[in-house]
């Protein structure tokens, strides 16, 4: 494909102006199959049209503690291995599949 570039801005609580900085596209030419870009959810983004051909995006989002994603890192003792990460969430899942009940954080 050609076109379709995704261009930054600033990010939201880091710049004192997000939306007002100089867009940084990236440059997809300049990629191999199967890289990705990642960035923070704040971070002021859009996409240019797509001039020819086609582009499949995979889009995951993901969430910190209370459905956040901190900039600041965790302090030590909040923070878990991949393990026990994966373990309360099987674990999460699981009950709320037998009881009913959702364990999210409204």
């Amino acid at each position: 494909f050609s076109g379709g570039e995704v261009v930054f801005r600033g990010t939201r609580f880091v710049d004192s102006n997000p939306q007002q900085m100089p867009e940084r596209p990236v440059d997809f030419a300049r990629m191999n199959e199967g890289d990705g870009v990642l960035h923070l959810g704040g971070q002021f983004h859009s996409a240019l049209r797509i001039k020819s051909g086609e582009r499949v995006n995979l889009v995951l989002w993901m969430f910190g503690e209370h459905g956040v994603v901190r900039i600041a890192p965790y302090e030590e003792r909040e923070r878990l291995t991949m393990m026990d990460r994966w373990n309360q969430f099987a674990a999460d899942t699981s009950k709320s599949r037998v009881t009913g009940i959702s364990t999210q954080n409204d």
